[in-house]
């Protein structure tokens, strides 16, 4: 931990045995949801998610219906994070209740926000981008600037995964200049890393890779691990664009382990997804389509559609060009099933590959 959070970590720590040997419950469960914000902020998502469900016990006994909603709303967050998007989307919504309920502004528009952020990994980008710009104009009539920050920064990543890249750009740089000017340093590497992934959407490879190293650097100071293995991820994407497949594996490798030991699932799934990609250019169909199949196992795991879509694609490249035509025609066409279901930018190309495998089937017949 950097030593502001390791200050916060040690201060929480002592405030719970203080509340504990005087019996406030209150401030018992407040210390439990100062020591989840800590876990989770450094990444450590299962860590933070059992403190939020010992801080929600304490709130619901005391009746505290501000801290229950501030737990389960963080909750979310973990379960987000750990790719139970399910979950993450119940206790997002229950949020959001219990904020409107007390005429919390702020809490609701932070919950529609990760509501959103939900609505997005299970492949409906249109309702995510809904919500979020409910949640930027609670904010924005709240004069809340870091609130509109932080829906900005998530509103740059949708855009990039849509293909937009003008309004990622646009939103994301926005985002940049406002956290820079209130001194967000969390803020400032996630839009680092947007812009780094934008860049390298656009084929900009070097300025890509100076953006995620920015990011990188921050996050690393900040011992944020989640953050960390993001950034790793697509300097590895970076790095085999550039064609340095040996380093780019190395920093997938990284990546995934980060995600591994915090308990990331839905990065994991990712950073397999990429991991496939880099072994058919490297080590050859066998070893890629075996990473595919794991990433396929999980993503169903997760309900992840599109992650689910790209790995089935994968899967469908390796069997091809290991002769197994009936094996890459079966993957293809879930595949597209998928994309065409959640509106991902894929789905025309993926079908029109289909559409030729198809073809050469029957003139092979």
């Amino acid at each position: 931990m950097s030593g502001a959070v390791s200050a916060a970590a040690a201060l929480s720590e002592r405030a719970l045995t203080i509340y504990q040997e005087i019996g406030d419950r209150l401030g018992e469960g407040n210390a439990h949801y100062e020591r989840g914000r800590v876990r989770l902020g450094s990444g450590d998502l299962a860590g933070g998610a059992a403190l939020f469900e010992q801080a929600l016990t304490v709130y619901q006994e005391v009746g505290d219906l501000l801290g229950e909603a501030n737990a389960v709303w963080n909750l979310a967050r973990a379960r987000l994070a750990s790719g139970e998007l399910a979950a993450a989307s119940a206790l997002s919504e229950r949020a959001l209740t219990v904020y409107r309920l007390i005429g919390d502004r702020h809490g609701e528009a932070n919950a529609l926000c990760d509501m959103g952020r939900a609505r997005h990994s299970t492949g409906d980008s249109p309702g995510a981008v809904a919500l979020m710009e409910q949640a930027r104009a609670l904010f924005r009539s709240l004069g809340e600037i870091q609130g509109e920050a932080h829906v900005l920064s998530d509103l740059g990543y949708i855009a990039v995964a849509s293909g937009d890249l003008a309004a990622a750009a646009s939103v994301s740089e926005r985002a940049l200049a406002i956290y820079q000017d209130i001194g967000n340093r969390h803020g400032e590497a996630n839009i680092l890393h947007t812009l780094g992934r934008l860049r390298l959407a656009a084929g900009d490879v070097p300025t890509a890779t100076a953006l995620l190293e920015r990011g990188l650097a921050i996050h690393q100071e900040l011992r944020n691990r989640q953050g960390e293995a993001a950034s790793l991820h697509d300097l590895g994407r970076a790095g085999q664009a550039a064609g340095d497949l040996p380093a780019a594996a190395a920093l997938l490798e990284r990546s995934l382990a980060l995600y591994q030991a915090g308990g990331g699932r839905q990065g994991e799934v990712e950073v397999l997804n990429s991991l496939g990609g880099l072994l058919a250019e490297s080590t050859g169909p066998r070893e890629a389509l075996a990473v595919y199949r794991q990433a396929v196992v999980l993503a169903r795991d997760l309900r992840s559609p599109v992650d689910e879509a790209r790995a089935l694609e994968g899967a469908a490249r390796c069997a091809a060009a290991l002769g197994d035509n009936r094996a890459a025609l079966a993957d293809l066409r879930q595949a597209v099933a998928l994309y065409q279901r959640t509106g991902a930018p894929e789905a025309a190309a993926a079908a029109a590959r289909l559409a030729v495998m198809r073809a050469e089937e029957a003139g092979d017949s």
